[in-house]
């Protein structure tokens, strides 16, 4: 499917892939989750079979969880040597670390824990050395925030939206996690994110809960977006 949609959108596509984080989700579905470190290993070993699959046929691998012999998939990616690779985690611990430093071109932290910035540059550090550990160079690996963002023109439809979209909250195993967001006018928006800007994030995955609506794109697009280019 990765493969189709880059030849479909003429290389334009990023995959976006984590470990899986929201238990009800997969209960709900009928989806095993098993242990943290679990899910991990897998996903490790999923990239490493897609990886194959892009850029060679007849493959053959042997892994804990997932085994292949002399497979091919077709079509392979427009994008070379495969499009980028984006990993998504909730919080900066260190076996994730350890398979964004080897596989991702983009890491990227979830809107529901949001690490203030100087959290967000502590998992960075560690990430570079993590990226060392196994001979790449940590600026081969982008940064991203995901980020749930509450945009008006003005402080009084704020105070309105806010009241009308709050902050979703997320039962995830023995806590309850609430999304931090941002919130405010354009010109607080930019200054709330350049603070994510100066630590080296160079990506922001935005997040609209009023999602009927037009104006927060436009908001967006007009008058935020421009402040970074």
């Amino acid at each position: 499917m990765v493969a189709t949609h880059d030849n479909v959108s003429g290389g334009r596509l990023d995959l976006g892939i984590g470990a899986g984080w929201y238990e009800n989700e997969c209960i709900s579905n009928g989806i095993p989750f098993p242990k943290a470190s679990v899910r991990i290993q897998q996903l490790e070993e999923a990239i490493e079979v897609m990886k194959k699959l892009w850029t060679a046929d007849n493959v053959s691998f042997s892994g804990k969880y997932y085994t292949l012999k002399n497979a091919s998939s077709n079509p392979k990616p427009v994008q070379i040597p495969h499009p980028p690779i984006w990993i998504g985690i909730m919080k900066g611990r260190s076996r994730m670390l350890k398979v964004i430093a080897k596989h991702a071109d983009v890491w990227t932290i979830s809107s529901i824990y949001l690490p203030e910035p100087e959290e967000y540059q502590r998992i960075r550090r560690a990430l570079d050395d993590c990226c060392r550990e196994f001979g790449r160079d940590p600026g081969h690996v982008h940064s991203a925030v995901g980020i749930g963002c509450v945009v008006a023109e003005d402080e009084n439809r704020m105070r309105e939206k806010a009241r009308k979209f709050p902050p979703a909250s997320i039962s995830v195993r023995d806590y309850t996690a609430q999304q931090m967001r941002l919130e405010g006018t354009p010109d607080r928006c930019v200054e709330k994110l350049r603070t994510y800007a100066e630590t080296g994030v160079t990506r922001f995955v935005m997040n609209f809960p009023d999602i009927t609506a037009t104006e927060p794109i436009r908001l967006f697009g007009e008058k935020v977006i421009p402040a970074f280019g």
